[in-house]
């Protein structure tokens, strides 16, 4: 039993690399990494949470569900990814995985940005840098807080991005980390 149930939990994470890979997640792009790389990354995470349902596996279906999400944002469907990256935030909370329903958070963030509504991507973002900070997880923190600055620069010089960007860049010098210039580079702007 345990060698099997093993078995398909394995085959269900190469499913969920091979769509995560696709989408450049894994810091591989594959070539062509457009409607078609999107359209075989579903098909590698619906045979993925086929497979973690089958063996029970919370945290890899919650992964899943954030991959597809991931997918659907990137193809502008975004009602199914606000779907999406809620099953996936209620089952990291379930197993308490505060640092995965973070990703969700900033995912949604990402999410309403790419859509044009900067209040809601905003709220999303806030809501996710409490959960880094709550967990502890600064460089994500930073990257968040990267991201709101982004979301607020419009009109240019918004000082709540200027405190986004200053709050991130002190967690980037702090953990040395080589986002430091991207982030000195926007301070300079405003």
């Amino acid at each position: 039993m345990f060698a099997s149930l093993g078995m398909v939990i394995e085959q269900a994470h190469v499913h969920l690399n091979l769509g995560l890979a696709l989408t450049g997640h894994l810091g591989i792009v594959l070539d062509g990494a457009g409607a078609g790389a999107f359209a075989a990354a579903e098909n590698e995470f619906v045979a993925a949470k086929r497979l973690y349902l089958q063996a029970g596996h919370r945290k890899g279906l919650a992964s899943t569900f954030e991959g597809m999400a991931e997918c659907r944002t990137a193809l502008g469907r975004y009602c199914s990814a606000v779907q999406l990256f809620e099953q996936a935030m209620a089952v990291y909370l379930s197993i308490g995985d505060l640092n995965g329903a973070s990703g969700c958070l900033i995912g949604l963030g990402g999410l309403w940005r790419k859509a044009g509504n900067a209040d809601l991507a905003a709220d999303y973002l806030r809501r996710c840098i409490e959960l880094y900070r709550e967990v502890n997880n600064r460089a994500n923190e930073a990257a968040a807080l990267i991201m709101l600055g982004d979301t607020l620069a419009k009109p240019v010089g918004a000082p709540e991005a200027f405190k986004a960007w200053r709050a991130a860049l002190d967690i980037l010098e702090e953990l040395r980390l080589p986002a430091v210039v991207k982030v000195r580079d926007r301070l300079r702007a405003v």
